[in-house]
């Protein structure tokens, strides 16, 4: 099991970070909407392919599933976690290390 954290860059809102899941180079942005306040995930390959966008981090709710119709996603299970009580998506200031949400990846590598 890896442990994936984001730092939280607080002047930032669009952060990209490159990450190997099951032996495969990845692309994960994180963007931050203040309308919605709310974070939403991109998945790219290596090459800069927009694998799936527009994906809303919710609490619980694993990340980029449908690899049954996409195999070109990770089958590695992606899920931002909280150990509080409070389990609504996490806004501005709230993922990352050391954070209210952390997201969390068993990659089975």
């Amino acid at each position: 099991m890896a442990v994936l954290t984001f730092p939280n860059d607080q002047g930032s809102l669009d952060v990209k970070y490159r990450i190997a899941l099951n032996l495969v180079n990845y692309i994960i942005r994180l963007r931050y909407n203040q309308r919605a306040d709310r974070y939403y995930a991109e998945i790219y390959s290596a090459e800069g392919d927009l694998l799936r966008g527009s994906v809303k981090v919710v609490t619980g709710a694993p990340m980029f599933t449908d690899t049954e119709y996409d195999t070109r996603l990770p089958t590695a299970l992606m899920f931002p976690q909280t150990l509080s009580a409070d389990l609504s998506p996490p806004g501005f200031d709230e993922l990352g290390e050391d954070e209210r949400v952390q997201i969390t990846i068993f990659d089975g590598s």
